[in-house]
């Protein structure tokens, strides 16, 4: 699955090998709960492609055995258009697959993930982007991120981290 989502770089194993060891890092530092909800998030968008229906706002309320949880509390705003953040992985690019998608030619098809903790941490991950990562005007590998936070993309794009309208 991973060789899959990356095609874009079939040909750049090493960069293939990088990117899955910098998904992987990210994946370990998921708490159980996390991994939980992002496993039933990812379920539901399956059932969901399989009925061909519209894509599921993936920050919905989520329904689990034992208690429906509420979405992540986060969200990207560039510009006016606001980006609401899930728990687990957010995929930031410009492969229409993403989460959170800028259809740019300066930013990759798979620039960055934001990861959701339910314990109410995030952090970014730069994905070896061409065109870099900042934070707060900072070049980053990964970064914890705070509400408020500058996230520029590419040189071009700055997207501000920040809590959902709905939680403040």
């Amino acid at each position: 699955m991973k060789q899959e989502q990356f095609n874009c770089y079939l040909h750049y194993p090493k960069r293939i090998a990088e990117i899955n060891a910098i998904i992987e890092t990210a994946d370990a530092t998921k708490g159980k709960d996390t991994s939980l909800l992002e496993n039933i998030v990812n379920q539901r968008d399956k059932v969901n492609k399989a009925d061909k229906s519209d894509k599921t706002n993936r920050t919905d309320k989520i329904n689990t055995d034992n208690q429906t949880v509420e979405s992540s509390p986060y969200s990207l705003c560039y510009e006016k258009q606001i980006y609401p953040l899930h728990y687990g992985k957010n995929y930031v690019g410009r492969d229409p697959k993403n989460d959170v998608m800028i259809d740019d030619e300066h930013i990759s098809h798979q620039h960055a993930v934001v990861l959701v903790h339910t314990d109410g941490r995030a952090e970014l991950y730069d994905l070896k982007s061409l065109n870099c990562t900042k934070v707060n005007g900072k070049s980053l590998e990964n970064q914890m991120l705070n509400p408020g936070d500058k996230i520029t993309l590419a040189f071009v794009y700055d997207l501000v981290f920040d809590l959902s309208e709905k939680f403040t």
